[in-house]
């Protein structure tokens, strides 16, 4: 399921942007070339699971409206590519540090957790077998 549709991401940046971002190389086109927005949606959804892939079962029953303007973020940040303004690549730069904060679980977004959620995990630690000890020093008890 992705994250956010065409209709929603027309919605979101209106009809002739989203045009003229999927036929960047025909600037005369009048339609979305669908195949183009399929194939960034598919790219920012996948980088979308990378972050929940390690808290949240996937895929997702459910789209949660903070990930789906995520996606719009991500995919508008994509599908621009040639020419980026400050404010896409700053929401881009946003939706990418709110995705680390839900994969370290920072930010819940009020799906159940799988078991394997990463989490601080048991502390290990070795260390060389002493050199001195009461058993290879003997017993200095008795100083003079």
């Amino acid at each position: 399921m992705p994250y956010a549709t065409q209709s929603e991401f027309i919605d979101a940046f209106g009809e002739q942007l989203t045009i003229e971002l999927t036929n960047l190389e025909d600037p005369t086109a009048t339609a979305v070339d669908s195949t183009v927005f399929d194939r960034v949606a598919a790219d920012g959804d996948s980088l979308i699971d990378s972050y929940l892939s390690g808290r949240y079962a996937l895929p997702l029953a459910t789209v949660p409206g903070v990930l789906r303007s995520l996606a719009l973020d991500i995919y508008r940040y994509k599908l621009g590519h040639n020419a980026q303004e400050e404010d896409v690549r700053q929401r881009y730069e946003d939706a990418l540090a709110l995705l680390k904060m839900i994969a370290m679980g920072t930010v819940n977004l009020g799906l159940p957790a799988t078991d394997e959620a990463p989490g601080p995990g048991p502390v290990a630690y070795s260390a060389p077998r002493p050199i001195f000890s009461r058993d290879t020093l003997g017993d200095f008890g008795a100083w003079p």
